[in-house]
């Protein structure tokens, strides 16, 4: 995947930027998209949260497909303290509910680190 024209690497401890070669994290990460390319984007967007203090914000989800977002980002640690729903309509869509996820991302043992770095490296194979 890249940013802005530079590859970015997840790994166990935030996210590598090619030309920075050091983990980097964020205090708040928002992201507003359909639910298809969050699912995708899980582990970049998870990693960039801060360990403990960082705070995710993910929004574009219908109701319908809020625990399908949940699912993959539990995968990689997130853990959703809130939900909030309002109706609403995109350009040219139909009125319906959308639903606001805010979690965070809690500080894993050495133990849990060594089985998601594996866990990543497994899925980059795949």
């Amino acid at each position: 995947e890249f940013l802005n024209g530079r590859e970015l690497m997840p790994s166990s401890s935030g996210l590598y930027i090619a030309d920075a070669f050091s983990a980097v994290t964020f205090d708040v990460v928002c992201a507003n998209m359909l639910p298809a390319a969050l699912c995708k984007l899980a582990s970049f967007i998870s990693l960039g949260v801060k360990e403990d203090t960082g705070v995710l914000g993910l929004s574009g989800i219908r109701h319908e497909q809020v625990d399908v977002v949940k699912a993959s980002f539990a995968k990689h640690g997130i853990v959703f303290e809130t939900e909030r729903r309002r109706e609403g309509a995109a350009p040219g869509a139909e009125w319906t509910e959308y639903v606001l996820l805010t979690g965070r991302r809690p500080r894993r043992s050495e133990e849990e680190q060594r089985a998601y770095a594996a866990f990543l490296a497994e899925s980059a194979v795949t």
